[in-house]
């Protein structure tokens, strides 16, 4: 008996090892990641997402203030990583900021990562990242005008 257990204990190791982070967060909870400048926390999905929903809106974080008018913009451009679509923006401010919003989606459609990175001038950096199978109440827009890319399909 000790062997099965040891050889099923191996068997799901070596799955989990093969499908890779990406996988496994698909199917859990969501997971929301804050930082700062090299320090970071995970905070509580349910109290903290819409702040980070705003903040994907507005390009300000929490606390912060308005950046400025945009001076360059790379537009949206979409890619495919396997069986997943990217849709990535980046934006640069009148303040020397950058700001990088990156939407990922599963081969349904269905929005499982969500990445919001905002570099000063002096290069310190703060952002959020939201990991996990999302709920419908989570949206996030990935073009300025029209659609938006939920976790509802």
């Amino acid at each position: 008996m000790r062997k099965m257990g040891h050889t099923l204990a191996t068997v799901t190791m070596g799955c989990a090892m093969l499908m890779g982070p990406v996988a496994r967060a698909e199917g859990r909870r969501p997971v929301l990641r804050v930082f700062a400048n090299g320090s970071g926390r995970i905070v509580d999905f349910d109290r903290g997402v819409q702040p980070y929903e705003q903040t994907w809106e507005t390009g300000v974080l929490p606390g912060a203030s308005s950046h400025g008018a945009v001076v360059e913009d790379s537009g949206w451009a979409s890619r495919r990583d396997g069986e997943r679509t990217i849709n990535a923006r980046t934006q640069l401010f009148a303040d020397g900021t950058a700001i990088y919003r990156e939407l990922t989606a599963d081969a349904t459609g269905h929005l499982v990562r969500v990445r919001f990175y905002d570099t000063h001038s002096d290069g310190t950096r703060q952002g959020f990242r939201l990991d996990g199978t999302l709920p419908s109440s989570v949206a996030f827009a990935p073009a300025p005008l029209g659609g938006t890319l939920s976790a509802a399909r």
